[in-house]
């Protein structure tokens, strides 16, 4: 069986991450880790996100929560997909991919996620536009 895990970024410049295990609980859990670095040049960011102690060979999928309300009440933000408050951290040019990931049979390799290696550790690398 697959382990999924999740990594919610709030916020991309100076934010925290939230660490969101899913199924059972593993040793070390308590002392897993996430950071996040940012590169900035011209119209596109790099963004990397590293893991320490999370569970090991277990897929992450990254997610930002960007959904919300101005001062007027209008909604902003959100996944262009199932309209929901969270949206794959992917670059514009990985939409078509999601859409076919998510249509179809999933994947092994989402352009949002990671796979941890033995000791539970990984790193998520995208370019954002």
């Amino acid at each position: 069986m697959t382990q999924l895990g999740e990594l919610t970024a709030w916020g991309l410049m100076g934010c925290e991450l939230m660490v969101s295990l899913t199924g059972s609980d593993y040793p070390g859990q308590k002392s897993a880790q996430a950071w996040l670095e940012t590169f900035q040049s011209g119209d596109m960011t790099e963004v990397k996100i590293f893991l320490r102690n999370g569970r090991p060979n277990t897929l992450y999928t990254v997610w930002l929560r960007v959904k919300g309300n101005d001062q007027d009440g209008n909604c902003f933000g959100g996944n262009p997909l199932s309209n929901g408050g969270a949206t794959p951290m992917a670059a514009g040019s990985d939409l078509d991919q999601l859409v076919v990931d998510w249509i179809g049979k999933g994947s092994q390799n989402p352009v949002n996620g990671f796979w941890t290696n033995d000791f539970g550790q990984g790193v998520l690398i995208k370019q954002l536009d």
